[in-house]
């Protein structure tokens, strides 16, 4: 573990890797949205890059943050990037409702964050992790009262940005409105940033103070999954589903939090590294299919009734990324989930908590294999007919990350320890920043 800048920059191999990772994950999505940008006839072309760059760059800033200043810094300039990147469609009312949104609730998030910040400050007088640990270790009386209250705050601020409940209301209307392209970006590299901080943030900052933020996180997990399971159930548009589908999942990484050990935060990364893969196997069909006719992109699911007829490839691909989805074995969705079903129930037990979640999957489940109902079922009408874009970077990707979903039992045990490793190396400044103060 290396400290920089008086301790308010770490570096350790778990940051490293999940950096590298993020970059793997926002190059694959540039090669992505290639050819569906080219397309969409706006000007966005010149900036987009560089601001989908300045956003992977505050990301980076807040996963190697050690000071609550600093990723304060980190979310703000994240913030702002994604404001004009969900108002970058500067013709479409529709995207302008959706920008104006997600800035109001973007205040409110950064509100709470602020004024966690401000008493941590004026309680201990500094914002350094280290410092923030010694005082929660050492803390009784008023002062944990005030530490306790801050990091309410601060959890809340989190769930507002990830769209958990009870901060979910805005993430619908915000999918749905902006560009397919920006949603990819929210849905994927976004949330797996803030998720990999707040999770190192929880386990390895506010672990002394785990019987406050764990009560929050399980409300927050069990209210995710099912209003993520109820609501995806009515979408008729894929952005909207897109949008309750990720507050599903994000459920779940949020379950796997509560069994507050090693083997829950080897889940965790686990889970959100398959939900991105799978994400972008999703949106890999949805952005390069388009209408022969009008142009336009995939936006309802009556758009790919019969997908197999017309374009066998990108149908089979499709129904076993949402079979993977549902958790269908031997996919690696079904591991994942099974490594949080484990990590919750040797915590918890078996209990009614375990047999509500299972309910919930299952309701989960069934939303997704309707899709493919209507992919293999449903009669495509003449207007509705896709054409499939395959160019040969998207063609590669697809076969790369489809045969990680395929073949995920074979390399299981050595993909599982390297997990092991990192989930280890996450909670390890825990002891040193002990060791320092």
């Amino acid at each position: 573990v290396f400290f920089f800048f008086d301790y308010c920059w770490i570096n350790t191999f778990f940051i490293a890797f999940t950096k590298f990772l993020i970059l793997a994950f926002f190059l694959n999505y540039l090669i992505f949205i290639k050819d569906s940008i080219s397309l969409t006839k706006t000007h966005i072309l010149n900036e987009l890059p560089w601001l989908l760059s300045l956003a992977v760059y505050f990301i980076f800033i807040l996963l190697s943050s050690y000071d609550l200043f600093v990723s304060y810094l980190a979310i703000e300039g994240l913030s702002f990037t994604l404001y004009i990147l969900a108002s970058i469609s500067n013709n479409n009312f529709i995207s302008k409702e959706a920008a104006f949104k997600y800035l109001s609730i973007g205040s409110i998030s950064s509100g709470f964050l602020l004024i966690a910040l401000t008493w941590i400050y004026s309680v201990i007088g500094n914002l350094n992790f280290v410092f923030f640990q010694y005082h929660l270790i050492n803390s009784n009386g008023l002062l944990e009262i005030q530490l306790k209250v801050a990091l309410v705050l601060i959890v809340f601020a989190f769930l507002f940005k990830l769209a958990a409940f009870p901060c979910y209301f805005w993430i619908a209307d915000v999918y749905s409105g902006i560009l397919t392209p920006i949603t990819f970006f929210f849905s994927t590299i976004i949330k797996l940033g803030l998720a990999l901080f707040m999770l190192r943030f929880l386990y390895t900052i506010c672990f002394n103070l785990n019987e406050i933020w764990s009560k929050i996180i399980l409300i927050s997990a069990f209210g995710s999954i099912l209003i993520g399971a109820l609501g995806a159930l009515f979408q008729s548009e894929i952005k909207r589903f897109i949008a309750y589908a990720s507050i599903n999942q994000i459920g779940f990484f949020l379950l796997s939090l509560v069994s507050k050990s090693i083997f829950g935060v080897k889940a965790a990364l686990l889970y959100l590294v398959v939900y991105i893969i799978m994400n972008f196997l999703f949106f890999g069909i949805i952005l390069n299919g388009f209408n022969i006719i009008t142009g336009r992109n995939i936006l309802y699911f009556s758009d790919l009734n019969s997908l197999v007829d017309f374009a066998p490839f990108s149908g089979v691909i499709l129904v076993l990324t949402l079979f993977s989805m549902a958790g269908i074995p031997p996919l690696a969705g079904f591991f994942t989930k099974t490594y949080i079903f484990c990590s919750f129930v040797n915590y918890y037990c078996w209990n009614y908590h375990f047999v509500a979640i299972l309910l919930l999957t299952i309701i989960s489940a069934f939303y997704y294999i309707n899709i493919i109902r209507q992919i293999f079922f449903e009669t495509s009408k003449i207007w509705s007919i896709f054409f499939l874009v395959s160019n040969s970077y998207n063609y590669f990707l697809f076969m790369f990350w489809i045969n990680i979903i395929l073949f995920w039992l074979f390399f299981f045990n050595d993909i599982s320890y390297i997990f092991e490793l990192l989930a280890l190396n996450c909670v390890s400044p825990l002891l040193i920043s002990n060791l320092i103060v």
